[in-house]
């Protein structure tokens, strides 16, 4: 089975994935996970939230990192995400997070989807 495309990312692949209906509920459980992961590394690779209550809005992050305007409506939902799982908090219109985000490498990621 194939763990990763030609450039060393994780593909689909790397997520156990069956029929057995009474799995899916820890699957999806699973997958919300390794998204956390997936949205918390990409925030540290653009450098943000290295430091402890380092504070960003919304349309802070999107100004300061060029964030396309077609992604801008996904940050705020990953910011919430974040937050729901404890990563960051929010106060008012920003987001800080109490101790620096870790960044996981592709092969580290991928190591948790297995």
């Amino acid at each position: 089975m194939a763990t990763g495309d030609e450039r060393g990312q994780p593909s689909v692949a790397s997520v156990p994935v069956d029929l057995a209906v009474a799995t899916y509920a820890a699957k999806w459980r699973r997958l919300d996970e390794l998204a956390i992961e997936y949205m918390a590394s990409a925030l540290v690779a653009l450098g943000l939230f290295q430091s402890p209550g380092e504070r960003f809005t919304a349309e802070q992050v999107c100004e300061s990192t060029g964030i396309l305007p077609v992604y801008r409506s996904l940050l705020p939902r990953w910011l919430q995400a974040l937050t729901r799982a404890g990563r960051i908090t929010q106060e008012g219109d920003g987001f800080s997070a109490p101790a620096p985000l870790p960044g996981l490498s592709p092969a580290e990621l991928e190591a948790r989807g297995s």
